[in-house]
């Protein structure tokens, strides 16, 4: 532990709280201990294989009242932030808050690392039309979406060929808006 702390910039107690789940493994610690053990971030975490489940969305999509200063964006889409499983992001992406979304922003090699972005998860079967279900999640390059919460997080290769559903970049966050 005091070899991996070292080539991280933290003690060996730091990385033993990591561990043991006494510290929270957020996804600064994540990027560190994955480049200093020369292994991908998805190797760190404990992901339960549910490729089957179906994706819950976090967010909801939001229209403006006719008057708000939201409602004249004419590049932007907005959703209500409906889980906690970006409450640690720096923007505090509570329940409750709403996203305004660049949907000119539509393709992955416009995202940068740690973006948040909105995504349509769609159901890869062509004979089932269950609508999408909408989720903000955080870009992780080259391929990764993950949660940033106090709570459990969760991480999915976007282009997974097992997954059972296409995400669909709708766009990435430009602002977060609280008591809207």
């Amino acid at each position: 532990m005091a070899e991996l702390g070292e080539k991280v910039g933290a003690q060996a107690s730091t990385i033993n709280k990591l561990e043991k789940g006494r510290m929270r493994l957020t996804q600064d610690w994540m990027m560190r201990l994955s480049s200093a053990l020369g292994i991908p971030v998805v190797d760190l975490l404990d992901a339960p294989g549910s490729k089957d489940a179906r994706p819950v969305g976090n967010v909801e999509p939001y229209t403006p009242k006719p008057g708000h200063y939201l409602s004249a964006s004419g590049q932007h889409a907005f959703y209500k932030v409906t889980t906690a499983e970006l409450d640690q992001h720096p923007e505090r992406l509570e329940i409750g808050t709403v996203l305004v979304v660049d949907a000119s922003r539509q393709k992955w090699a416009d995202v940068a690392p740690g973006d948040v972005v909105v995504v349509e998860m769609r159901d890869a079967a062509s004979a089932n039309k269950k609508p999408p279900a909408i989720l903000a999640a955080q870009f992780l390059p080259p391929n990764k979406l993950m949660s940033n919460s106090r709570g459990d997080n969760w991480i999915m290769a976007i282009d997974d060929p097992d997954l059972n559903f296409e995400p669909i970049l709708i766009g990435t966050l430009s602002a977060a808006v609280r008591g809207s």
